[in-house]
């Protein structure tokens, strides 16, 4: 059918692009870790004009939580405001937190995913490289978001994440904010309506081969590499290191920084 031949053509349009729309997913995980954590530590500093310490990388918290990354506030990037904290109750008290909208992650993410939706349908780019770069950053955002949102999109609550503290300082009910929160996956979801008509779905890619991705590989690795620096160097008493949830994705990152570099080097070989 010309729909699912539009769809592939959207997000793989050679075999070659889904191989490495799959290698670029832990550099594209630290990524959007970063962009979500350091978009909360700006958020702080334009309230404060103080900058928080950013730990982009997955832990487990000195309460056993499963943390993709956190910022973590101090004194001096930390307010006090008067809101409900707790989902069960309409109770209202002072609490400390870091400064800035809570949900300014997602709401980043949700503008990233609409502005890139807009240019997938209105333009155009032979090349498979930037295709590549632009998509996988669209995935990115919209995984952020639909993660970040997927309890609150059927009535949950949850203090400790983003989107429940954005419904609880508003004083929103679950009903509402559910019904809120659909809407903005409808307008995520609704990708796999226009990108029918959407340039990126109709328009011919130049073919690539398992060689052709020397500069990605190359982006890739400093992505890697960074991710691995942070790890490694970022530490507090919040952040458990001794946890598989930190250990495991570690290790995938220095064996993913491992083949990126040794393609990058491979290329100058085999690349024609």
């Amino acid at each position: 059918m010309e729909y699912f031949r539009r769809l592939k053509n959207f997000w793989f349009p050679d075999m070659m692009a889904l191989v490495w729309l799959i290698f670029m997913l832990p550099g594209l995980y630290f990524f959007q870790t970063l962009i979500h954590e350091g978009t909360h530590a700006v958020s702080a500093l334009a309230v404060t004009g103080d900058f928080p310490k950013l730990a982009p990388f997955p832990h487990l918290n000195s309460s056993g939580n499963f943390l993709n990354g956190v910022t973590i506030g101090d004194a001096g990037t930390r307010v006090t405001i008067i809101r409900k904290t707790n989902c069960d109750s309409a109770a209202r008290s002072s609490i400390s937190k870091l400064g800035g909208h809570p949900a300014m992650p997602q709401f980043i993410a949700l503008g990233i995913s609409i502005i890139l939706a807009v240019v997938f349908f209105f333009t155009s780019t032979p090349n498979p490289y930037v295709r590549l770069g632009l998509r996988a950053w669209y995935l990115g955002a919209c995984i952020d978001f639909l993660y970040a949102s997927a309890r609150n999109l059927f009535g949950g609550c949850n203090e400790s994440a983003d989107w429940s503290k954005f419904m609880l300082e508003a004083d929103i009910g679950t009903g509402w904010f559910a019904f809120m929160t659909a809407i903005f996956w409808l307008l995520i979801f609704s990708h796999f309506l226009w990108v029918y008509w959407s340039r990126w779905g109709r328009d011919a890619v130049t073919n690539t081969c398992f060689w052709d991705y020397r500069w990605i590989a190359f982006l890739l690795g400093c992505l890697s590499f960074l991710a691995i620096l942070l790890s490694l160097v970022i530490s507090d008493n919040n952040i458990d290191k001794g946890s598989a949830a930190y250990i495991v994705p570690l290790i995938l990152q220095i064996l993913f920084f491992c083949w990126y570099w040794i393609y990058f080097g491979l290329t100058y070989k085999y690349k024609r």
